[in-house]
């Protein structure tokens, strides 16, 4: 048959044929197709297709013709081919082909690919195809062998442009016919496959699907496209990556071993995008390949610096991607660690090539650390053990430093062999430690400084590393200022100071350091001094080392030589500015494309040139960009700044603007310091370029200069001191020229008046060259500014005058120290530069006019010089505190400050009023941080700085302790006070930066008349419900009530409070009169008369108060009757002086007539009227009040110290006991002066014991002064008086033991009253350790003691006592409970002999007093009974737990009898025992001082007793969990209590219970499923594998072969009744015969006791330990037979089957109870676990009939089902047992199994099975 799209000339029709034939007969088509395989067959059109399509009536072909006729390879290929040809060329939507194949490409059901975005709309579009079919790859395939090859590469290639796709997927699937030995086929297809991976790999809309669907077809195929891909163009690494990362694929395409080349490289770029931590992944790939992949790594190194070399000098385009910097420094950190000895000298080469290709690897000292490793690579361990102890001896300071250099140096010069190897070790290790510095402890790093540089001080170090050495320490010193690195350099730069002549260019290099400068100016200044002396003998070759690379940084620089001597200090580089943070320079193409911006950059074209660049721009760059920008552009081209400079602002980038001011403040700085500016043209035009640069985009875009950044007043000065305006002035005026741009800073600015007010005087009054005076002239004249207007500031003249007036009075100094003739320095002619040298370093040369100075004292009066060295004194005590402390407190607080003024005025539109609220709050919070910081130690540094000075000039005879006391004391305020201002004032300016974006938004919303909100900063604000409305943010802004809030920091704190109250009571408070100048500030001359008047009057009722007082005949105030003379006078005072306008004066004056009267008192009664008054006055005026207690509180006169007086006061009230209590324990500590002592004596005793009841004040009210007095007693020799007072205070808190046994107490009583007294004495706030502690050894000395049943007593009384409750409240005795406690444990403590700690008489001591605490309880329990309360017994051993923590170092020795002795108490107390004390038991075993003690004693000793107590535990619980129904709520809350206690136990201590996992199982009923899965989830520490990991292989785990810790002793139920000896021999002999039939009996309860206890009549645990022992022996028997296979020994076959299937077969609770011992092993990974899981799987596999099926999947189920956590092992069964078909799990669904349980086994199965097996499942 031939078919053809040629009609006949007859024209018939097919398809009537073929509708009479199926009427006729009964045809198969698919029978009619599978025919046509006969030769000579074939179809040449789709006509010829269609005669056959049409043999399925009504289009059936399109969705059942039977593709799979086609498939293989016919008799009749060709025929075959024709067909398949034609089927492909049909129309794409003729023929949906998704229903058709049976064995497709791609479907629909791939999760993987759906979560790829346009996943679904790509793999829809293919599914349909003609090509989606592995079987027609295949057949393809197969015909390419025949002589139809080209026709089927046609085909291959038409697929590849209809659907390249389907292809590639079909051809990795496809497999060869079973025929087809054709390897050139293979060949074929492999090249096919690498052509169209590669075309994915380039980029393809469905690469994504493809690569993902090809990655998880076969991994290998992508990752041979990918190194084809690598391996062709290099610089395509990027795009792998990506794909790598979008496949989920990166850590196993870097596991490949094909190509180590490829890997490293993918693995630096993934580490650059931080997708893997690199270090850890270098050093597991040569640990697993070793020197095979170490020789790869340096090959990679070597081509990858290569090829960054040749891209940095000789501009070649690099065909690779370069590696960065960091990722270089791993690369050398790994390899440092690991490198083979004779890839040395390639890896020294190599690290030289890196530190030429990245600069920053220059400063790392790489080459010489390897030195130094090659160096000592011989030194043995011992060796390096002997080092190291020597370096331990100096750091736990049982040698010191010096003793150590000696050491060593002994060491470097000994003949002895192994000495000089300890030596090299130290050397060694000592630059081995400088990479470590960063983790070092403050007093260690200081110690490994100063050592370091000690070894370079005394020539240690050799020659050979004594540049290294000094190189290390040059680095660290260019650190972060507050990083240990530069701690490190800073101190061992201290330490050989004296040697720096020796390196010249090394002092060069150390002078660049602009933080060195600031921290250690003694070392610049010492420096410098170098510098200007003759140069001695130069190591030019240390020298050359120790610099390196880093001589001075000419690259991009303006200056090309080092900076020697700083000039000008009036300008600085903002040191919070991380300047040298994230420096990089952009790669070569980016850089082009910049630089190119830059060049062809115009007005035309700004904003799509700033868009550009703003794409090319990363913020790395900034630094590089800035550079480039100030140096290379800016500096020399002042045409185009306007240009530049509205680029830089068309790019909108903040933070890039900052860069660039910063850099050019760097340039300006070292172009003003430059030697050659004053002599060099060039460089002051550059200078002057830079400063018309810097005012346009400062000054020109309203933006200020700061004074800490350039000071131009200080600048000019400077310059002029210097001989240098030239350089100065026109600068200068370029740089306030463009102010004419701007509208904040153009004239009459007052900052830029007063600079132009200095400029007009140098115009003036100094002789400036004609160039200079017309730079002048050029800046008025822009500025439009009448030179002749402006007044000249008179700077310059007090500059010269103060200058003359200084030297003169140097002079005079100097003069009048020789008159004093004070020792050899008095000739010196070193005098005159020293002082000369002090008073120019002076800080605050004003400070010698606020000085106070006693001018009674003969020291300032005859030696005037006194008062210079007190100046320079505390001019260095301010200036070192301020350096110290003011930088770091105003950067805190504006921190502080300004986060909670954004928040808190998140709607507030006035910036005024948010910039008052931030100045309030800073001002209040930098002032208390100073307080707190630096007010306690100030005294001690000026104390200091004082001593330093006179033994400096030699005035140590003149100046005594008490003139430096006094002096001391005179100016300590003003000190501080200037220190605070300072403070105040940089915390100010911070504030103002950190808040000058939000003060600018403020302003603009207001000139666009917007309302204000920062939404970003609301909407992270988060009120609690119960927020008050009053606190909450308003839209309105800040309300007045929560302005308040800041206002309240603009109040005085205590410290001033307390500061201006003792200054103003001192002076005034006392005096008989009211000074004058005073009355003129508080009185106006208006209300002069009237308050004269007042004040006669009131003088008249104080004269007739004080006769009546004389006549009066009454002793005290309460005995004055009502019409009494006395109290009438008293009535008219307060009336008088109400007056309008003066009454505050009036009753400041009173109270001080008042306070004088007081203190002149003779009699109780005037005491008593005086102090009613002046409380009356203080009721009236608060003012009054606070002056009257303030002075009464702090003022030093001694007058006050009146113990009648003040108690009249105490007794009113009108000061406080506490505010008293607090002064007098302060005056006492601080001075101890006898009256302040004997005055606080004679108060305290007079209220605690002279006065009747009541009394007004108790001991605690004292208690601070009480406590003090107790510190005097102990460490000084104070009077009788205070001890006698001590020791009152003692016996009216508790009376001693001799006391007691003076009375004839019957014993009882006797023990009563010792307990009575101890728990007085413990409750007493005066209680102290040593009074504690006498009270029990005198209780231990008493002979009633010693006696065993004396002692029992006490305790037996103790305990009764303190147990009883209060049956009034209700409520327990806590001191008494707690004071027991207490004398337990020092009873305890003091009954340790500390020469003979073991003594057995301790256990004894503890065993008995708990005995006695156990009985009582026992006794009170049964008395009770369900009245029992067992709160006091709880607290008792809960406090008795806490008290042993405290003193648990002195229990060390008895520590583990007394808990061993406590978990028996608690075990003789279990619930099952006792009830009524359950739960308070359980809280106590799960206390957090009792547990963790037994379970981390050493050598695990605890854990058998606590095991123990977990027993008790379920022993009680057994019966109520075995019937459920019996469970009340209180049961379920100790249930859950319990569960709790487990987790705990799981989550701290999982070794104890995996370790005794089998006897806790044994003691829990079956019911307690999840208390089972709790304890079984146990597993010592490791790493777990995923159960559910489809491709985890559980027998290649290394912890399979390792068998698990059981502690239970599993064998002891088995050695009953000889079980275990018949089991033994059934194992090995299969003997006796009877034993599976005996077997049932064993393993069954005979008594019935025992049944009703467990519930059930199988003996649980056996069984559990039957199914465990037979485990073992059946483990060690296979592996016995592994070893008699190696030695061709024949092994008897196991036993343990029989036995298994024997037990399985029983009734179906033993079943149950059998198949869960099984369960009870299946833990975490080991051999135990291995073996179960397997035996289990074998005999659910091996079941005859589903009942043991289903009571095995009961079993697995009911462990399942409940909460989490469920066991490993039994995760990883259960998973085995669903998923894998052999063991047919879900096949039967009609089983019984699934009966009523259809939802759960679908939700187990939801969870373990993939959804291509749940939906098998479901349908």
């Amino acid at each position: 048959m031939m078919a053809s799209d040629t009609e006949s000339e007859n024209k018939w029709d097919h398809s009537f044929l073929y509708k009479w034939l199926f009427e006729q007969v009964s045809l198969d088509a698919v029978k009619i197709i599978e025919n046509l395989d006969y030769e000579g067959f074939m179809i040449n059109d789709q006509q010829g297709l269609k005669v056959i399509l049409d043999l399925f009536p009504n289009d059936k072909a399109k969705k059942e013709f039977p593709m799979e006729v086609l498939w293989g390879r016919w008799k009749n290929y060709k025929g075959q081919f024709s067909i398949l040809k034609q089927i492909v060329l049909l129309k794409p939507d003729y023929m949906n082909f998704l229903n058709i194949y049976t064995n497709p490409i791609i479907t629909m059901e791939n999760p993987s690919l759906m979560n790829i975005s346009s996943a679904k709309t790509i793999v829809s579009s293919l599914v349909g195809q003609v090509w989606n079919s592995i079987d027609l790859m295949e057949t393809l395939l197969n015909l390419l062998e025949t002589d139809l090859h080209k026709n089927v590469l046609e085909m291959f290639q038409m697929a590849s442009k209809q659907s390249p796709e389907l292809l590639l997927l079909g051809l990795v699937q496809a497999q060869a016919l079973p025929w087809s030995k054709n390897t050139e086929i293979s060949k074929l297809q492999k090249s096919m496959i690498i052509n169209l991976v590669v075309l994915f790999l380039n980029g393809h809309p469905s690469s994504s699907v493809v690569l993902m669907k090809l990655w998880q077809i076969n991994p290998n195929e992508l990752i041979f496209g990918l190194l084809n891909v690598y391996n062709n163009d290099r610089s395509q690494l990027s795009r792998i990556l990506d794909i790598a990362q979008e496949i989920k694929g990166l850590s196993q395409i870097l596991e490949t071993k094909y190509d180590f080349e490829f890997v490293i490289d993918l693995a630096s770029l993934a580490s650059r995008r931080d997708y893997l931590n690199l270090e850890k992944w270098l050093q597991e790939r040569i640990l697993e390949f070793g020197e095979h992949f170490i020789k790869a790594c340096l090959d990679f190194l070597t081509n990858k610096i290569t090829c960054q070399i040749e891209k940095n000098e000789k501009n070649i385009p690099s065909s690779c991607v370069l590696l960065a910097t960091d990722v270089v420094v791993i690369f050398i950190k790994v390899l440092f660690k690991v490198i083979p000895q004779q890839y040395i000298d390639t890896f020294r080469s190599i690290i030289i090539l890196a530190q030429r290709a990245y600069p920053k690897l220059a400063s790392m000292n790489i080459i010489e650390s390897l030195q130094i490793q090659q160096q000592y690579s011989n030194l043995t361990q011992e060796i390096e053990n002997e080092a190291s102890s020597y370096f331990e001896k100096v750091y736990q300071s049982e040698i010191s430093i010096n003793q150590m250099v000696e050491l060593m140096k002994a060491f470097k010069m000994s003949n002895n062999k192994r000495e000089n190897e300890v030596f090299e070790c130290m050397i060694k290790s000592i630059f081995d430690e400088y990479q470590y510095l960063m983790n070092y402890p403050e007093k260690e790093l200081i110690m490994t400084s100063v050592l370091f540089g000690t070894l370079i001080q005394q020539k240690i170090i050799s020659q050979d590393y004594l540049g290294t050495a000094l190189k290390y320490i040059l680095a660290a010193l260019k650190q972060d200022i507050n990083s240990n690195y530069y701690k490190f350099g800073v101190h061992a730069l201290a330490q050989f100071k004296n040697r720096l002549s020796e390196w010249p260019k090394y002092c060069a290099c150390l002078l660049q350091i602009a933080q060195l400068q600031q921290t250690s100016p003694d070392i610049i200044a010492y420096i410098k001094n170098l510098q200007k002396q003759e140069i001695g003998t130069v190591d030019t070759k240390v020298d050359k080392i120790a610099i390196g690379n880093d001589n001075f940084d000419t690259e991009d620089s303006l200056v090309k030589e080092p900076i020697t001597n700083i000039i000008f200090t009036s300008i600085k580089v903002d040191s919070l500015f991380d300047y040298n943070d994230g420096y990089e320079i952009p790669v070569e193409t980016i850089k082009d494309k910049i630089l190119f911006i830059v060049n062809n950059v115009s007005g035309s074209n700004l904003d799509s040139k700033a868009k550009e660049m703003k794409g090319l721009l990363k913020e790395n760059y900034f630094r590089w960009f800035s550079k480039y920008l100030v140096v290379k552009r800016a500096s020399i081209e002042p045409n185009f700044h306007s240009l530049y400079i509205s680029l830089l602002d068309a790019i909108e980038l903040p933070s890039l603007i900052k860069y660039v001011i910063n850099e050019t403040y760097i340039n300006i700085y070292f172009l003003l310091n430059s030697k050659k500016c004053a002599t060099s043209s060039s460089e002051r035009t550059l200078l002057k370029n830079l400063g018309t640069w810097l005012g346009g985009i400062t000054l020109a875009k309203n933006k200020p200069i700061k004074h800490k950044n350039l000071a131009f007043k200080e600048l000019l000065l400077e310059g002029y001191d210097n001989n240098l305006l030239i350089v100065v002035i026109p600068f200068v005026c370029k740089t306030l020229e463009q102010v004419k741009y701007s509208t904040v800073f153009k004239p009459p600015n007052p900052w830029l008046m007063a600079i132009i007010r200095l400029l007009v005087e140098f115009y003036n009054f100094v002789d400036l060259k004609l160039n200079l005076k017309f730079e002048i002239e050029v800046l008025l004249k822009n500025l439009d500014v009448d030179i002749a207007k402006i007044e000249p500031t008179s700077m310059l003249k007090e500059r010269k005058a103060k200058t003359i007036s200084e030297m003169a009075e140097q002079q005079q100094l100097a003069k009048e120290y020789e008159k004093m003739n004070l020792g050899k320095l008095a000739q010196s002619s070193s005098l005159d530069s020293q002082l000369l040298a002090d008073n120019e370093n002076l800080v605050f040369p004003a400070l010698v006019q606020y000085l106070v100075f006693n001018q009674t004292s003969a020291l300032f009066n005859n030696y005037p010089i006194a008062r210079k060295i007190v100046q320079f004194a505390f001019d260095n005590t301010i200036d070192d505190i301020i350096k110290a402390l003011v930088d770091r407190s105003a950067v805190i607080v504006s921190i502080v400050t300004s986060e909670l003024i954004k928040k808190d005025f998140n709607f507030e539109p006035n910036e005024e009023k948010m910039r008052k609220a931030a100045y309030m709050m800073a001002q209040n919070l930098v002032s208390n941080f100073i307080i707190v910081s630096c007010k306690e130690e100030l005294s001690g540094r000026m104390f200091t700085f004082l001593n330093n000075y006179i033994s400096k000039y030699k005035l140590n005879d003149i100046f005594s302790d008490q003139d430096k006391a006094i002096i001391i004391h005179d100016n300590i305020d003003l000190v501080f006070s200037i220190i605070e201002k300072a403070a105040i004032e940089k915390t100010l300016l911070c504030v103002d930066d950190h808040l000058a974006s939000s003060y600018a938004t403020r302003r603009k919303h207001r000139e666009r008349g917007q309302p204000f909100v920062d939404y970003n900063s609301y909407l992270q604000v988060n009120y609690p419900p119960s927020f008050p409305d009053a606190l909450r943010l308003k839209q309105t802004g800040v309300t007045n009530q929560q302005f308040y809030v800041y206002e309240e920091f603009a109040k005085p704190s205590q410290e001033m409070i307390e500061r201006n109250y003792r200054q103003l009571m001192e002076s005034n408070l006392m005096k008989q009169e009211i000074p004058n100048n005073l009355k003129a500030q508080i009185i106006s001359q208006e209300n002069a008369n009237q308050i004269q008047q007042c004040l006669e009057s009131i003088n008249q009722i104080i004269s007739e108060l004080e006769k009546a007082l004389e006549e009066s005949t009454e002793k005290s105030y309460e005995e004055l009757s009502e019409k009494s003379k006395v109290k009438l006078l008293i009535c008219q005072i307060l009336p008088t002086i109400n007056k309008p306008n003066s009454s505050e004066e009036i009753a400041f004056h009173l109270s001080q007539k008042i306070m004088q009267l007081l203190y002149k008192s003779k009699t109780v009664l005037e005491r008593e009227v005086y102090a009613v008054i002046l409380e009356s006055l203080c009721d009236y005026s608060k003012k009054v009040k606070g002056e009257v207690v303030a002075w009464l509180l702090y003022s030093e006169e001694e007058r006050k110290y009146d113990i009648e007086v003040t108690y009249v006061l105490l007794k009113i009230n009108l000061i406080s006991h506490a505010e008293l209590d607090m002064q007098l324990s302060r005056l006492i500590e601080n001075n101890k002066k006898e009256i302040i002592i004997n005055f606080a004596t004679d108060l305290i005793r007079k209220m605690l014991f002279e006065e009747q009841e009541p009394r007004i004040a108790q001991y605690k009210d004292y208690i601070n002064t009480i406590r003090v007095f107790t510190c005097l007693v102990q460490h000084d020799n104070p009077s009788d008086k205070v001890k006698g007072l001590l020791k009152d205070i003692n016996h009216s808190i508790y009376i001693p033991i001799e006391e007691i046994d003076k009375n004839s107490y019957p014993i009882n009583d006797k023990f009563k009253h010792y307990f009575i007294e101890w728990v007085k004495l413990y409750k007493s706030q005066l209680s102290s350790e040593k009074l504690q502690a006498e009270f029990i050894i005198q209780l231990h000395e008493k002979n009633e003691l010693r006696n065993e049943n004396n002692s029992s007593l006490f305790f037996r009384l103790c305990t009764e006592y303190c147990i009883t409750i209060d049956p009034q409240t209700n409520a327990i005795n806590v001191n008494a409970i707690n004071a027991y406690a207490r004398l337990i444990v020092l009873y305890i403590r003091y009954s340790i002999d500390p020469n003979d700690p073991n003594d057995t008489s301790n256990k004894d001591i503890i065993t008995r007093i708990l005995s006695v605490i156990v009985l009582v309880l026992v006794n009170t329990h049964e008395k009770y009974q369900k009245d029992f309360n067992q709160t006091p017994f709880f607290r008792l051993f809960s406090s008795l737990l806490e008290d042993l923590h405290k003193y648990e170092k002195y229990l060390e020795p008895v520590n583990h009898q007394i808990f061993s002795a406590m978990s028996n108490t608690f075990h003789t107390l279990q619930p099952l025992h006792l009830p009524g004390f359950t739960f308070s038991w359980l809280e106590l075993i799960s206390h957090r001082l009792f547990m963790p003690k037994l379970l981390y004693a050493e050598k695990q000793k605890g854990w058998p007793y606590y095991q123990r107590l977990l027993i008790d535990l379920f022993k009680f619980f057994t019966p109520f969990l075995i019937n459920s129904n019996e469970m009340k709520d209180s049961l379920n809350t100790l249930y859950n209590g319990t569960l709790k206690l487990f987790l705990v136990l799981l989550h701290d201590f999982p070794e104890f219970l995996s370790e005794h996992y089998l006897g806790l199982i044994d003691a829990i009923p079956s019911t307690c499923i999840q208390l089972r899965n709790l304890i079984l989830c146990a597993y010592p520490t490791m790493r777990m594998p995923d159960p559910f990991d489809p491709s985890l292989k559980i027998e290649s785990l290394p912890e399979i072969n390792q068998s698990p810790i059981i502690l239970s002793d599993y064998v002891a139920c088995l050695n009953a009744n000889n079980f275990k000896q018949d089991l033994d021999n059934f194992l090995k002999n299969r003997k006796p015969v009877s034993f599976l039939a005996e077997l049932n009996k064993k393993i069954v309860y005979s008594n019935q006791s025992d049944i009703i206890a467990a519930g059930t009549k199988y003996n649980v645990p056996l069984i559990n330990s039957l199914v465990l022992y037979v485990g073992i022996q059946d483990i060690l028997h296979s592996n016995q037979t592994k070893i008699n296979k190696i030695n061709d020994i024949g092994a008897v076959p196991s036993a343990s089957k029989d036995i298994y299937q024997y037990l399985i077969g029983s009734d179906a609770e033993g079943a149950y109870y059998f198949l869960s011992a099984f369960a009870n092993q299946l833990r975490y990974p080991n051999s135990h676990t291995y073996y179960f899981i397997n035996t289990l799987l074998n005999l659910f596999a091996d079941a005859e009939n589903e009942t043991i099926k289903e009571q095995i999947t009961r079993v697995l189920l009911e462990r399942i089902v409940v909460n989490r956590p469920h066991p490993w092992g039994l995760l990883y069964t259960l998973s085995k047992l669903t998923k894998e078909k052999k063991y047919g799990f879900w096949t039967d669904k009609s089983s019984s199994k699934y009966n009523g349980t259809e939802n759960l086994y679908e939700s187990v199965a939801s969870v373990i099975l993939d959804k291509a097996q749940y939906s098998n499942f479901l349908k």
